[in-house]
């Protein structure tokens, strides 16, 4: 089997940024006139049909690892901003000073774990 041309290999990784085969097309350099023609053509070729299917389950798979990683560092963050709030919490509050300051440094770790 041959190899994929630079165009039709353009075509498919512009294919899979959007699944929009016409807009696909010229972005990977196709005529704008053409492109619907090209796009039916292309999603027709069983090569370039097979690099996309083995290029979405690499994406699937890596949109998983992602995924999985940016739950385990929200659990990390809310971990330490719950910490935090907690020594806040139990300490002898006194003054409106102190609940100022308690306020001031709660409003502060929950704006961090939300802008990380």
């Amino acid at each position: 089997m041959r190899a994929l041309t630079t165009k039709q290999m353009r075509f498919a990784i512009e294919y899979l940024v959007d699944l929009n085969g016409r807009l696909a097309a010229i972005r990977a350099g196709y005529c704008r006139r053409n492109a619907g023609i090209i796009s039916n053509e292309n999603l027709s070729n069983p090569r370039i049909t097979k690099f996309i299917a083995e290029q979405k389950k690499y994406f699937i798979h890596e949109v998983e690892i992602n995924r999985v990683k940016t739950k385990l560092n929200l659990s990390l963050m809310e971990n330490a901003v719950l910490k935090n709030i907690s020594k806040i919490i139990n300490k002898d509050v006194n003054d409106d000073f102190n609940v100022a300051l308690r306020n001031h440094y709660i409003s502060s770790c929950l704006l961090k774990a939300v802008h990380h």
